[in-house]
């Protein structure tokens, strides 16, 4: 048996998605910047992708600018978002939970143009200190940046109030929020959370690696610093990955059908877990409240959290000891650590994260191999 419950760093590739990706490849592989039926045919897949993108994300297609990541919409937003601002302003706000791809960023333009940066706190529930936010209220702000769904603890972030209050003090402000987690799941908006810039990657809804978006607010502009053909109305220039598109878009297509059906089964499958490990093993407990429901983290005191990752492996389990993108470098991770776990609470830490491709069956075994594994490594564990 295998169980993947590490869906929070990547997805299984869906088969709307592949066969999608397959005849944009195979069939209209057209350039979509020709003018000949080819090229129109690619053209014409790029707009129901982003049409599809778009409609899940409950903003305009206009508003969809295609990218190949995440990490490469945070870049663009933010780089573009505090060079523009630096006009009028000095001050930039985050949070100790943001992505790495956010905060180097941050730390990137900051020893570079030499801002005020602000990063707020983080309370033991894993939600962002709003009073310490109030404190940094000023005209001179001009952006705001906070995850919308944090990809460690999967905390539900105030972004909407954060955004408000920011504005109301400095009305030219930028607000830009990373919606990776909860692009797909949350049926929240980036117009609901009242942000200028937001990003999302295609391959956390079962899309493939190398295709993500940037909503830009309509009104709202920014320069790039990608220059060539002028694609994606000239804010990055360079032939688009149509198969990734097209394979997004069916996949946004795939998840909004399922939304509510995926949200129950993840949520059932959170709650099973949850409470029998709290029920059954002592010293254990989850991080983080108002939480989705596809992310689960819990803290297994008196063990590393690598060994038990490596002994549910064996198992036939895979999990994650911290996010993807930097698990692969080990350390304290800086989401728990701003929320006050002890050093050995931190590495006994793991998260499971779910998608409408698991099943309760596997929660049962997973949970078995659990009650019999953590007692056993605690036994010989001498941290």
């Amino acid at each position: 048996m295998e169980i993947y419950f590490d869906n929070a760093a990547t997805t299984m590739v869906c088969k709307e998605a592949a066969d999608a990706a397959l005849s944009a490849m195979t069939m209209e592989y057209g350039n979509p910047s020709s003018l000949h039926n080819k090229g129109l045919e690619a053209e014409k897949i790029m707009r129901r992708g982003r049409e599809s993108v778009a409609a899940l994300w409950g903003v305009k297609a206009e508003e969809i600018y295609f990218t190949s990541c995440a990490t490469e919409s945070n870049n663009l937003a933010l780089s573009g978002a505090v060079k523009k601002g630096l006009k009028w302003g000095d001050t930039v706000i985050t949070t100790k939970a943001e992505h790495p791809s956010v905060l180097e960023v941050l730390e990137n333009l900051k020893s570079e143009h030499n801002f005020k940066l602000i990063y707020i706190d983080l309370l033991k529930n894993g939600q962002p200190d709003m009073d310490m936010l109030k404190k940094y209220m000023s005209e001179k702000i001009i952006l705001i940046s906070m995850m919308h769904v944090n990809n460690e603890t999967g905390c539900i972030m105030p972004v909407r109030e954060a955004v408000n209050m920011v504005k109301k003090a400095s009305p030219r402000a930028f607000a830009h929020s990373d919606m990776v987690q909860s692009y797909g799941k949350t049926g929240v908006s980036p117009a609901m959370l009242g942000v200028d810039f937001a990003s999302v990657s295609g391959h956390k809804i079962h899309a493939p690696k190398g295709i993500g978006a940037l909503y830009i607010k309509n009104g709202v502009s920014i320069k790039t610093g990608i220059f060539g053909g002028g694609q994606e109305k000239n804010f990055r220039s360079g032939t688009e990955n149509v198969p990734g598109i097209a394979a997004f878009g069916a996949a946004s297509e795939k998840a909004m059908a399922e939304r509510e059906e995926t949200n129950k089964k993840t949520a059932e499958i959170k709650k099973y877990i949850s409470n029998s490990v709290l029920s059954c093993l002592d010293g254990c407990f989850t991080n983080g409240e108002s939480t989705v429901s596809n992310i689960l983290n819990i803290t297994f005191t008196g063990l590393r959290s690598e060994i038990l990752l490596h002994s549910l492996e064996a198992r036939g389990i895979f999990v994650s000891s911290g996010s993807a993108c930097s698990s692969n470098h080990p350390s304290p991770s800086k989401v728990l650590t701003a929320m006050g776990l002890k050093n050995g609470e931190i590495d006994g830490s793991l998260r499971f994260s779910f998608s409408g491709y698991n099943t309760m069956d596997e929660a049962k075994y997973t949970v078995k191999v659990l009650l019999e594994e953590v007692p056993k490594i605690r036994k010989f564990y001498r941290g």
